[in-house]
């Protein structure tokens, strides 16, 4: 779909936990080869996990502090706030209206929740962009924030070497074409039959919580998971990525009329090297078209794609003119793809803060 409104992004904020967990202590942790040789893979040296006495709405804070801090903007001028996220302070109220108070907000703002994971990203665009054109918000706040650690089991070795935890806070501001960063188009998709191969089985309305439900059950290949933890069928995934992620991108660039070669850099989810490598090759993207920052953060579910935006404007990788392709995929399943044309010249990007232990 295409799309007139052209939101300017005043700011991108970040955080992460300060607890690092390193490839040789999870080494240690499962001892065996065949994990070692997955570590490789992935691509992933270390990973950010929060204190137990920690949540997710913790680090939203941290990143959204950090960005309202810096920018040219009452907080009082806030007219929506969006939180995306796996892992929210409780099943009801929302998030987001937590966030509204923890943030010293206007009581006078909308304020909603979004349950995406990994491909949260985009859909959260689309909806920012279509308040700022259609509702006539001036100014909302977009935060990501995943903690994956708290429904991973500590020895589920398919799942803890891949992801980290982390937040991404937004400030998007309606704009004209001239200031803005123009969104050229979103496509989206989703395969709701396959819906089970990315789930957390128990602990809601299909399967209510019950003591068996915190059971731990020791599986083929070592894991250990709890039917209320978050469970993977990796194979399915991986096949699903590739058999279905080049081909959406060849068939949305199609579809407006433009071609990968336009693009000076191309953005994936991260939810592996081997994975993200496989995408770019198989779409033929040149090297000074891609980008990787997982080394250091792992797979953050819907955190991952904007954290990318804010790193690699950071490392001067996308410029004034520049165009973006961003997709991202993963639980539903479902996957989605924006265009932009980056015109934001004036956006703030604080660095990272860290939440750190107490």
């Amino acid at each position: 779909m295409s799309i007139d409104v052209s939101p300017i992004i005043l700011g991108i904020g970040t955080a992460l936990p300060e607890r690092v967990i390193t490839n040789e202590e999870l080494s240690a942790r499962f001892k065996n080869d065949k994990f070692n040789s997955f570590l490789d893979v992935a691509g992933i040296r270390e990973r950010r996990v929060i204190a137990p006495s920690q949540s997710a709405g913790d680090l939203a804070a941290c990143a959204a502090n950090a960005l309202l801090d810096s920018v040219a903007l009452d907080r009082s001028e806030i007219d929506a706030i969006i939180y995306a996220t796996l892992t929210p302070e409780h099943r009801t109220p929302p998030t987001a209206c937590i966030m509204q108070n923890r943030l010293g907000l206007s009581q006078h703002v909308m304020a909603f929740d979004m349950v995406q994971a990994c491909s949260a990203f985009v859909p959260e665009l689309a909806t920012s962009a279509s308040l700022l054109g259609v509702v006539g918000a001036r100014n909302i706040l977009a935060i990501h924030s995943d903690t994956l650690s708290q429904i991973i089991n500590p020895m589920d070795q398919e799942l803890v070497p891949i992801h980290g935890d982390g937040a991404v806070a937004i400030l998007y501001q309606c704009g004209a074409a001239a200031t803005g960063s123009q969104i050229d188009w979103f496509e989206f998709g989703v395969d709701g039959k396959q819906s089970e191969h990315i789930i957390v089985p128990e602990g809601m309305s299909r399967r209510p919580l019950r003591p068996e439900s915190l059971v731990e059950e020791t599986f083929e290949n070592g894991s250990i998971r709890a039917p209320s933890q978050l469970k993977m069928n990796g194979a399915a995934v991986f096949h699903f990525v590739v058999h279905t992620i080049p081909q959406f991108i060849k068939n949305a660039c199609a579809t407006h009329g433009t071609s990968l070669e336009e693009y000076d850099l191309v953005l994936f989810h991260q939810a592996n090297k081997m994975m993200v490598s496989m995408l770019y090759g198989m779409l033929k993207i040149p090297k000074e078209k891609q980008f990787y920052f997982l080394e250091k953060v792992g797979n953050m579910s819907g955190v991952t794609l904007p954290f990318m935006l804010s790193e690699a404007l950071k490392a001067d990788r996308i410029r004034e003119g520049s165009r973006v392709l961003l997709c991202g995929f993963g639980a539903g399943l479902s996957w989605g793809a924006v265009s932009l044309t980056w015109q934001s010249s004036q956006c703030i990007l604080p660095e990272t803060t860290v939440l750190r232990e107490q």
